[in-house]
């Protein structure tokens, strides 16, 4: 089972295991700026700049696994426009912006920039954003008066659509929705003050810095009966083993129900659950196929001779081209059975699993093993689209990014990075589901679970 990092791109964890359109200089300006940390500039020194821009080259070029997504995606030429942005920032805060939207443009989840300045104390935006049609509406909200499923027609003064787009220049992510979600945990791109115009008219004022956000609910693993036969367990993360172990004490508690209903909407990941799986599961399954780097300095050099220093030499002409474009060689590994331990299965009843775009990383692990498997019918919505094992560089001084180092595969080949695990039954929000807080996952999970009987 794939090792697999949280998405969000927050503080580092120290748990390793656990865990991108042309350049404008617009991007860049005072508008984008502002939505930065409202203190004094920091500056940081060329050494340093160069330094650390060496080495994110040298490591996407060596690392990165995703070449496949951005077909057109020129490395040398964009990492050479990123250089001369950077090295004119005035500051630590817009050579960060340079940075950030270099990562931007490769288009993922897994390959990301932190800067632990970028934070300091800025405070969250409260709420996310999701895209219905052409239509940009709250997701989750924090905010007393901006409640989910209001329509936004502004933000900070700009058309919705157009303060989206300059922001996530800035947001590296495997999918559109993947990055629309991840926006909302980057709060330094907003503004500290702002407004939020809504279809309606009405104004909604935002001051990061002072504005009181509702409690959030202690996010731990719950399980309940619903009715008789039919049980629950939500699980909100894997990013520590407590959340498994806690998962599989509740499996037992539930062995005997007809029906178990396993929730991992909004799971952003952690480290893969094997043995909740096994549990689940109780025989070998497919795991992920991958690809990742393969670099071979004596073909890679064949690769960089011209065609044309062969002259009229047909043997050498058939050498060289059989090595052209070797500097991007993958090696590939195939779907293997798992290590399940036959007879490891403690739930054997009919298996439900609630899915979202939320659910990312290991979360995802956990989806694709049920998928595979044919364990269990998986409700919702298709999962984020990413994971991996990123190569990890920590450059000090508050610095540090990750390189997604292995593209992945369903068993069967199915492409999985930016689409996700897709559902066997697609059940997605309406406008008016987030309005009233209408749960229709749960509702169709509950109509598979009573035509059981």
């Amino acid at each position: 089972m794939p090792h697999s990092t949280s998405l969000r791109s927050g503080p580092k964890s120290t748990n390793f295991r656990t865990v991108c359109r042309c350049w404008l200089l617009a991007l860049l300006s005072l508008g984008v700026t502002q939505g930065l940390a409202q203190t004094a500039p920091k500056p940081l020194p060329t050494a340093e700049k160069v330094e650390l821009m060496t080495r994110i080259y040298a490591d996407v070029k060596m690392y990165f696994a995703h070449w496949s997504a951005i077909p057109k995606f020129d490395l040398n030429k964009e990492y050479s426009a990123y250089v001369q942005q950077a090295l004119q920032a005035p500051d630590r805060a817009s050579f960060d912006l340079a940075t950030l939207h270099f990562f931007a443009q490769l288009h993922n989840g897994h390959t990301t920039f932190y800067d632990s300045t970028l934070w300091g104390d800025e405070k969250p935006a409260g709420f996310s954003l999701r895209k219905l049609g052409e239509t940009f509406v709250v997701d989750k909200s924090s905010i007393e008066n901006l409640p989910e499923g209001s329509i936004i027609r502004q933000i900070a003064g700009q058309p919705t659509a157009a303060f989206v787009s300059d922001k996530l220049a800035y947001v590296t992510a495997s999918s559109p929705q993947a990055a629309l979600h991840a926006l909302s945990w980057m709060p330094y791109l907003f503004p500290t003050r702002f407004t939020v115009t809504l279809d309606d008219g009405k104004v909604v004022p935002i001051d990061r810095a002072t504005q009181k956000l509702r409690s959030q609910p202690e996010e731990r693993v719950e399980g309940k009966q619903l009715e008789p036969g039919v049980a629950l367990i939500r699980i909100p993360s894997f990013n520590d083993s407590a959340y498994e172990q806690e998962a599989r004490r509740l499996l037992k508690t539930f062995r005997e129900a007809r029906v178990l209903i396993i929730d991992v909407r909004g799971n952003g990941g952690g480290t893969s659950p094997e043995r909740l799986t096994d549990d689940l599961i109780g025989e070998p399954w497919q795991s992920f196929s991958s690809v990742t780097p393969m670099h071979i300095g004596y073909n890679e050099a064949l690769g960089h001779i011209p065609r044309s220093a062969a002259g009229s030499d047909e043997q050498m002409k058939g050498i060289l081209s059989a090595f052209e474009g070797s500097e991007r060689t993958e090696m590939r590994f195939p779907a293997i059975p798992s290590k399940t331990p036959a007879g490891s299965q403690v739930f054997g009843g009919q298996l439900l699993v609630l899915s979202d775009s939320f659910c990312a990383s290991a979360c995802e692990d956990f989806l694709g093993a049920i998928k595979v498997s044919k364990r269990g019918t998986i409700i919702g919505e298709n999962s984020d689209g990413t994971t991996g094992q990123p190569y990890m560089e920590d450059f000090g001084d508050g610095f540090w990014f990750r390189v997604g180092a292995k593209r992945e595969y369903l068993a069967d080949g199915t492409e999985f990075e930016g689409v996700g695990i897709v559902p066997d039954i697609i059940v997605s929000p309406s406008l008016d589901d987030l309005r009233f807080a209408r749960d229709r996952v749960m509702e169709r999970a509950m109509e598979a679970a009573r035509k059981s009987k």
